[in-house]
């Protein structure tokens, strides 16, 4: 197999793996739901939620706790509407 050989000389030389294996690796496979990667799903507003609330605990305008449980339960209440819409 020419990729496990390219990659497995490659890493012990260098210590890392080329991109051009992860490209050829891609080539290689077909897409379906089993290869298409993460779902991002809620991760941007996750983000924002979680941005939102650390300026919060920044500005005096909550506690770390009070920060965290904020940011817990709008979190997943954004993973509960998303979790709906893929229901099948």
């Amino acid at each position: 197999n020419i990729i496990a050989d390219d990659s497995c000389e490659w890493k012990v030389f260098f210590g890392y793996l080329p991109f051009s294996i992860f490209y050829r690796l891609l080539k290689l496979y077909t897409k379906n739901r089993a290869t298409q990667g993460a779902l991002i799903g809620v991760f941007p507003e996750a983000r924002q939620i979680i941005e939102q609330n650390i300026e919060k605990v920044l500005n005096n305008q909550a506690t770390p706790k009070q920060a965290l449980d904020d940011a817990e339960k709008s979190v997943n209440s954004a993973l509960d509407n998303y979790n709906k819409t893929l229901k099948r």
